[in-house]
């Protein structure tokens, strides 16, 4: 499964995540960008550290899982 993560430097000078379960691939940038200046502009979450303050980074995660049988 696919994730899209989108990372923000809080105002205590800490990071905050926040993931999106199997977005559309391929992501468009421009789109992420403005998503992201306007969840920091309305500041729609507050953390531990405080609000979001800035665009850290993006990105999307693929986690496999591979079972190994037990005997």
């Amino acid at each position: 499964m696919k994730t899209l993560e989108l990372v923000f430097t809080t105002a205590g000078g800490g990071s905050a995540r926040l993931s999106v379960p199997e977005p559309v691939l391929p992501v468009n940038q421009t789109e992420i960008n403005s998503v992201m200046d306007l969840i920091i502009a309305r500041n729609v979450f507050e953390t531990n550290t405080g609000a979001f303050t800035a665009k850290k980074a993006v990105r999307v995660v693929d986690h496999a899982v591979t079972d190994i049988p037990l005997s």
